[in-house]
């Protein structure tokens, strides 16, 4: 219902219009002129300027999107755009009061004739409304709705191109069809679900935006399964949310990214804000590259200044990952059950902030990769394979790792830092502490994977990996608390490295020392 105030303050915006005398009897929606549909509306010339009439709905016969418009002199700076504003043949046109003036700039999908069931095709009507937005709109969802595309055709595609432009979520659902080997064609080149190319783009309050894509195991490259969990399976690699060259976005702690190979990709951006929950990343289908083509639930590449909050569950490659040649964020992961880790930061990335939290990663909790440098914070890792790979490759030698690992129930190592080549340092200038996590902090204890359990293998390897490895290490400091017994230390290759042990007894452990030069132990 709009408000006899709210007309009076639409119809005041309105140039030269006297509006005082038309509401100066009671005024009543029942008594107004009505029409069925937005396409009658446009077949109606309005006979003066400051007209009144009610539409039904967008559509006939829907009740759905439609609403009270005003009649105006039509001016060319506002074009038609099938919404919220609708031209006319005698040079006037109409606006509707419900947007409460062009001055507030909102869009809602109703008004374009989005149905929002979730099973009606919305893919037309939602890209109508994309197409109507100017600079600072804001986009108002329908409580608990769901915008369906069938993605009928690659032009089907929904993308902000605007800058400025802001959706309120409301609880609804944003979604597409699932990518399928049929479909391929038209999948094909980074399909997501939204897409954001515009500058200074905000989510607020609670939203969806699903990918829709099956559960299903992965596969190698002969397409046998590798796992017992199931993750989202794509023919393509596809995406949720997907931003690219953007400058400026803020997404709230109520957003969730799902049911995709990467539920959230970042690509080219800066100061990025990232909050919410990325769930069900999984793998394209069938295996064709070098590796296993597996996705993450949030992915962010050739990116700098961000700030990422969030929390992720089942995604088939990590929670985070953090591709090359991203700088200066400040990152903080709940991840569980991730196939491979809980965070991933990648070549050459640098200055980062971390916090992560890990359960049951089938790899390790953190990943530090070729040349990645001045990384600091923490990493908390619970029933992980490993806590903490650094690996470096050839002369990209991660350094200036300033880390606390916290660990609980580590399957294997606490701390693994090798070069792909041993003649190389796998870190130079860094700080590490290892010690067991006390109390259940904000993990959430649950029981270990399944799939450790199942995998005689992967038990054995409990009483033989060391419980730390280090390859090749320059100029560092690692400090090692465990309550770990009969198990040993490993280190070789490396120069000017020390290794503080507390509250370990020398004769429970074995120390493997190979090859190095000024190694430093202290008990």
């Amino acid at each position: 219902m709009v408000s006899r105030r709210r007309i009076i303050k639409a119809v005041s915006l309105i140039p030269f219009f006297n509006f005082h005398s038309i509401f100066a009897a009671p005024f009543s929606i029942s008594k107004m002129e009505k029409c069925d549909s937005i396409e009658s509306l446009r077949q109606l010339a309005p006979q003066k300027i400051g007209q009144l009439i009610y539409v039904v709905s967008y559509s006939p016969g829907i009740s759905v999107g439609g609403g009270i418009f005003v009649s105006q002199k039509n001016e060319a700076s506002l074009p038609d755009d099938s919404g919220v504003l609708i031209h006319t043949e005698n040079n006037m046109m109409w606006s509707r009061v419900d947007a409460s003036s062009y001055k507030k700039n909102i869009k809602k999908p109703e008004w374009y004739g989005c149905i929002g069931d979730g099973k009606t095709d919305d893919s037309e009507s939602f890209q109508r409304m994309l197409r109507s937005l100017k600079d600072g709109d804001v986009i108002e969802l329908k409580k608990k709705a769901s915008y369906f595309n069938a993605l009928p055709n690659r032009q089907s595609r929904w993308i902000i191109r605007k800058n400025n432009i802001t959706i309120i979520g409301n609880g609804a659902i944003i979604a597409r069809r699932p990518t399928s080997e049929a479909t391929k064609e038209i999948d094909d080149g980074n399909l997501a679900t939204l897409k954001v190319t515009g500058n200074n783009f905000t989510v607020l309050g609670e939203l969806t935006i699903t990918g829709n894509e099956k559960k299903m195991p992965l596969v190698d490259k002969k397409l046998r399964i590798i796992g017992s969990s199931l993750y989202s399976r794509g023919y393509v690699s596809s995406h949720g949310l997907f931003l690219e060259n953007v400058n400026g976005a803020t997404l709230s702690k109520g957003l969730v990214c799902c049911d995709a190979v990467f539920p959230c990709y970042v690509l080219g951006s800066n100061n990025v804000s990232i909050k919410g929950k990325y769930n069900n990343s999984g793998q394209v289908y069938p295996v064709v590259g070098t590796d296993l083509q597996i996705g993450s639930g949030v992915k962010i590449a050739k990116t700098k200044n961000f700030i990422v909050d969030i929390s992720s569950d089942n995604c088939a490659y990590c929670g985070c990952e953090i591709e090359p040649y991203s700088e200066m964020g400040d990152v903080s992961v709940f991840s569980s059950n991730a196939y491979m880790y809980g965070c991933i930061i990648h070549r050459n990335s640098c200055n980062m902030k971390i916090e992560i939290k890990a359960v049951d990663s089938l790899n390790a909790a953190l990943r530090i990769s070729a040349g990645s440098s001045n990384i600091k914070g923490n990493v908390y890792a619970y029933n992980c394979k490993n806590a903490c790979l650094i690996t470096s490759e050839n002369d990209s030698v991660c350094e200036g790792i300033v880390i606390d690992i916290h660990t609980q129930n580590t399957v294997e190592s606490e701390l693994i830092s090798m070069n792909v080549n041993n003649k190389s340092p796998s870190t130079r200038n860094s700080l590490i502490t290892i010690t067991p996590i006390k109390s259940k902090l904000e993990l959430k204890m649950n029981k270990m994977n399944s799939d450790y359990l199942k995998t005689p293998s992967l038990l054995d390897a409990v009483s033989s990996a060391p419980i730390i490895r280090i390859d090749n290490a320059q100029d560092s400091n690692i400090t090692l608390n465990t309550t770990k017994t009969n198990r040993k230390i490993d280190i070789k290759n490396s120069s000017n490295l020390g290794v503080n042990l507390t509250n370990i007894r020398l004769d429970s452990v074995s120390i493997m020392n190979v090859n190095n030069k000024n190694l430093k132990i202290k008990n």
